[in-house]
């Protein structure tokens, strides 16, 4: 028999390893059994509050749609070119495109980087908000400020530089189904213009001037409409100044059913008016960026390419959070992505009742001439204010004030009929940790970003 060939003494073994076999095979089935429940049950039902990162997201999301509803039409002057081209056509130094355009976040090297990279547009935008009103802040970055002046680098007439980014602001009334763009301010190298819309009744205070021509608005599709959310602004070649389309001083077009059909902007340093005519490429709110395509041929007329698509890249998330990960960036306090070989260098202070910021990022860092005595050019983001001119030192000190406190700024400068609110419902920078004034509210929550609204 089998069992005495095995031997008595075997058998409890074999009855201890059957066991054991059969034990397994339950655990596994009852492994089995409940991945099964699980996949026929589906996910949890999610309750209560949204995970903090879901609601970020989400708010984020809803703040870039409005920044898009408001985004601005860009009429942009581009050059034609001509025989004494050096690094690249000179109408391609007037395409915009991202701070980072040739894969890095570095000042010094965009200048030659700009004739061997796709210049794929985009525009950064920061929203605040108060109770009664939205602010929404739009930056336009070059690579290059050129001039056909072609003087020697160390010339002390030099008239180019490297990185050119100068910025817009909307002011947008709240608390009605129309939501109407109020007001524009315009900067044009170192002083901000102000245009308001057709009818508003703002006006303006002792210290500022608020233009007489009202600003042009287009709807979704791009025709002008006093009812339209995008305003138009027009971008001068070369120098890249930025004007209100309506800027009737500056600026003449003329429209066909309501598309802008023909741009001419004056030109400057002349004695007597003259007008003159460039190409435009259009710019308008997108999904997915390509570069113009417009053929840059001298005598062809004015030529025009309509509905170049540019993205929107939030200011807050693309260098403000960078600034808050990496300050101080070195022994001298510069912050993260600003000094020398970064992408800004030097810099202002900023402080009013809410803030106490120093060390703001204010110029591009650039390792090209720009003038006697300077080096580094291009005005970055946060240095929006009257102006940037340093003789003017009652208006020096207000740099940075209409994008950190644009409900402050307002108030003070402008008249607006209605309602105007100044604590803010969304103000990133308020709660910063490089805020050092946010210790001194203890009830935040007051005037910080409610990201969930």
């Amino acid at each position: 028999m089998k069992i005495r060939r095995y031997g008595l003494s075997d058998a409890p073994c074999v009855i201890i390893l059957a066991c054991r076999i059969i034990i397994s095979l339950l655990i596994l089935a009852v492994v089995v059994v409940g991945l099964v429940a699980v996949l026929l049950r589906g996910p949890p039902i999610a309750r209560g509050a949204p995970p903090t990162d879901s609601r970020e997201e989400n708010a984020e999301t809803e703040l870039k749609k409005m920044a898009k509803r408001y985004a601005p039409i860009i009429f942009q002057e581009v050059d034609r070119g001509g025989k004494e081209l050096r690094h690249a056509p000179r109408g391609r130094e007037d395409f915009i495109t991202a701070v980072d355009f040739d894969g890095d976040l570095k000042g010094a090297n965009n200048w030659d980087n700009q004739s061997s990279h796709p210049l794929l547009p985009v525009v950064y935008y920061s929203l605040l908000q108060t109770a009664t009103h939205t602010f929404i802040s739009y930056s336009i970055f070059h690579p290059r400020d050129w001039s056909r002046l072609h003087m020697k680098k160390r010339s002390l007439l030099y008239s180019e530089h490297e990185n050119d980014m100068e910025s817009i602001q909307v002011v947008v009334e709240r608390g009605d189904e129309r939501q109407r763009v109020l007001l524009l301010l315009s900067q044009a190298h170192l002083k901000s213009h102000f245009a308001a819309a057709q009818d508003t009744g703002i006006e303006a205070r002792k210290g500022v001037h608020l233009s007489g021509w009202p600003i042009v608005l287009f709807d979704e599709n791009i025709r002008i409409s006093s009812s339209g959310t995008h305003v138009g602004i027009l971008i001068e070649r070369k120098g890249h100044a930025i004007y209100s389309l309506g800027n009737g001083k500056k600026v003449r077009y003329r429209q066909k059913e309501g598309s802008v059909v023909r741009i001419e902007k004056k030109r400057e340093g002349t004695a007597r008016l003259m007008w003159e005519r460039y190409p435009v490429v259009q710019y308008v709110p997108g999904d997915t960026p390509r570069e113009p395509a417009i053929q840059l041929k001298k005598g062809m007329g004015q030529e025009f390419e309509n509905g170049v698509p540019y993205v929107l890249e939030s200011i807050y998330h693309t260098f403000w959070t960078k600034f808050e990960q990496g300050a101080p960036y070195n022994d001298d306090e510069a912050w993260a992505l600003c000094g020398d070989g970064q992408l800004f260098d030097q810099s202002f202070n900023y402080r009013d009742a809410l803030f106490e910021l120093t060390g703001v990022p204010r110029h591009f860092d650039s390792d090209k001439a720009s003038g006697p005595g300077k080096r580094d050019a291009g005005i970055s983001p946060f240095a929006l204010g009257l102006s940037l001119n340093p003789l003017k030192r009652s208006e020096e000190s207000r740099v940075g004030l209409f994008f950190f406190n644009p409900a402050a700024g307002y108030k003070e400068y402008f008249r607006f009929p209605g309602a105007w609110s100044e604590p803010y419902t969304y103000n990133p920078y308020f709660i910063s940790p490089l805020n050092m004034k946010r210790a001194k509210y203890p009830k935040v929550e007051r005037l910080t970003a409610r990201r969930d609204t």
